[in-house]
């Protein structure tokens, strides 16, 4: 059965089949492998999921929000105000970051930072639908819904 939006009634979603700048759709599973990990850095809140969508979601809204960038080490374009516009390299205070697997950041809210201990879990996990994107590569990656494709180079 196909249903208006063309999907089939029964069709399964990864385990994160959602993913805004702000606020990540999470699979059953996956709350269930990383609920230690996201417990303490925000608020599960449970979602209906559309018409024929089978399973049981949850939004994840990071609340944990720290002041951790290293600004002398970062290559970024800021703003009044203390925000970035742009960045090419991001840098932490690690003393800021430790021991900490999930967070936002002044500044660049509307990213969300993971580290290793993170990403370990949705790989162990076997999680679907995950995409991570280094940033920092000493201290791990950020957690991005669509990482760049690189182009194809054109034949001929």
């Amino acid at each position: 059965m196909i249903t208006p939006g063309g999907r089939k009634s029964s069709q399964r979603f990864g385990d994160l089949p959602c993913l805004s700048s702000d606020l990540p759709v999470l699979s059953e599973r996956a709350v269930d492998a990383l609920r230690d990990l996201l417990e303490p850095a925000g608020e599960l809140l449970e979602i209906q999921p559309p018409p024929g969508v089978d399973g049981r979601f949850q939004v994840f809204n990071v609340t944990r929000v720290l002041d951790a960038f290293d600004r002398a080490k970062c290559d970024a374009d800021w703003v009044e105000g203390g925000g970035m516009w742009n960045f090419r390299r991001l840098a932490f205070r690690p003393e800021t970051i430790a021991g900490i697997p999930i967070f936002r950041t002044q500044g660049l809210v509307g990213r969300l930072m993971v580290q290793a201990p993170f990403l370990e879990r949705v790989t162990q996990a076997g999680l679907m639908g995950f995409a991570f994107i280094p940033h920092w590569p000493e201290l791990g990656p950020e957690l991005f819904p669509n990482p760049p494709v690189p182009k194809r180079k054109r034949s001929g």
